[in-house]
């Protein structure tokens, strides 16, 4: 089985990416990601969970943190905007691992966008699949 994703996209709710990205990554079969356009936000946690990644030349990428609000009692917001700080931090590693360097991680924890050319994207996708094989094939001895 084959299921193809075509994405144009600025971006969405992380929620839905994160539903997305539990689909995509249960599924036995191979999934890929073509991005004609922009790949951006939201759109960016889908793409990297493909198995085969398609990039149109010219196409755009954009990382960066999530936004979000806040509103409650002073402790209450705090209490959020410290647990969110702490969940943003996992999530955006466990996404963005070896496609983004932990340097670029920690600038979108500071609120530093990243945009990436489909040449750039292309490289870095290469990296991710030859990351993937070497933990499958450490996974198997």
């Amino acid at each position: 089985d084959e299921v193809r994703i075509y994405i144009n996209s600025r971006g969405g709710e992380a929620d839905t990416a994160l539903q997305f990205m539990r689909v995509l990554q249960e599924t036995p079969a191979t999934v890929t990601c073509s991005v004609e356009g922009s790949c951006m936000s939201a759109a960016t946690m889908v793409f990297l969970c493909a198995d085969i990644f398609e990039i149109t030349p010219h196409s755009l990428f954009m990382f960066h943190n999530y936004s979000g609000g806040i509103f409650g009692k002073g402790g209450e917001i705090y209490d959020q905007a410290m647990f969110e700080r702490t969940w943003s931090k996992n999530f955006l590693n466990h996404i963005y691992k070896n496609f983004l360097s932990s340097k670029e991680i920690d600038s979108l924890l500071d609120n530093k966008d990243i945009w990436l050319h489909s040449g750039d994207v292309q490289e870095r996708c290469q990296n991710l699949v030859e990351a993937r094989i070497k933990v499958a094939q450490e996974n198997l001895k």
